[in-house]
């Protein structure tokens, strides 16, 4: 004996929420469009949850350096050492703004030398310039002719 079931009209999830109960007229208005979609009167709400989504996405994959790698130049300096991938991803977003800020700052020097892209003298002057970056002055220093740095021995020397 084969039953016939009558299919159950599917239940939206408003419905499942409601538990199929009727809305009071307290509830939100709601206006029907014509292919039978409800929209919200509230356009609010909408623009906070779009912002809360890119908000989300952008937090979530928001960074530029690959974390293994973050983690591998740690792992260099002390291979015993033991971090949490929070930790990494701090350390990562403060690579990157660091180094946002340093090259913002060196394309300001080369535009105002009317340059489209950023030399290493435009970093060495920002390295010798700003008193925030005297720690890389033993790694980006300013580029010197042979023959001044001669002088500059032979001075000390003396």
């Amino acid at each position: 004996m084969a039953t016939t079931q009558k299919a159950e009209k599917p239940r939206t999830i408003k419905e499942e929420a409601t538990n199929g109960q009727r809305k009071s007229k307290n509830d939100e208005k709601h206006t029907p469009l014509s292919n039978g979609i409800e929209k919200k009167n509230d356009e609010k709400t909408k623009k906070k949850i779009k912002e809360d989504i890119t908000i989300n996405e952008d937090s979530l994959s928001s960074y530029q350096i690959p974390m293994s790698r973050v983690s591998r130049i740690i792992k260099t300096q002390d291979p015993s050492i033991r971090i949490t991938q929070e930790a990494v991803y701090i350390i990562n977003k403060a690579s990157e703004k660091f180094l946002q800020v340093f090259t913002t700052e060196a394309y300001a020097n080369a535009f105002l030398e009317r340059n489209k892209c950023i030399d290493y003298k435009h970093l060495s002057s920002v390295v010798s310039k700003r008193r925030r970056f005297d720690f890389l002055s033993d790694f980006v220093p300013e580029k010197v002719k042979a023959e001044d740095a001669m002088v500059e021995l032979q001075a000390v020397e003396n």
